[in-house]
């Protein structure tokens, strides 16, 4: 069984290497984790000309499950907005 308690934070920069960004959301989902995921506006450009990814930000989450199959279904993912101070992980009292 999943263990949702535990999150991690994944930001995509765009500084290359978006086979290892999706590769590890992939394994983090796939373990049960939480991943609260951040991309620039850089790393939109490079999911996109590197990772295939060629829909609306929204639809994100499918794009993974297209790609990796039902196995993400174990974890969770919370996209926020790059520079989303409202945002549930901006605060200093998140762990």
């Amino acid at each position: 069984m999943a263990d949702l308690s535990l999150r991690i934070t994944v930001a995509v920069t765009g500084a290359s290497g978006a086979i290892y960004a999706l590769r590890t959301i992939r394994a983090l989902m796939m373990a049960g984790v939480h991943i609260d995921l951040i991309v620039s506006e850089w790393g939109w450009m490079l999911l996109k000309e590197e990772g295939g990814f060629e829909s609306k930000r929204a639809d994100f989450r499918e794009f993974l499950r297209e790609r990796f199959g039902e196995g993400l279904d174990s974890g969770t993912l919370t996209q926020h907005g790059l520079g989303d101070l409202a945002a549930s992980i901006s605060s200093g009292s998140v762990r």
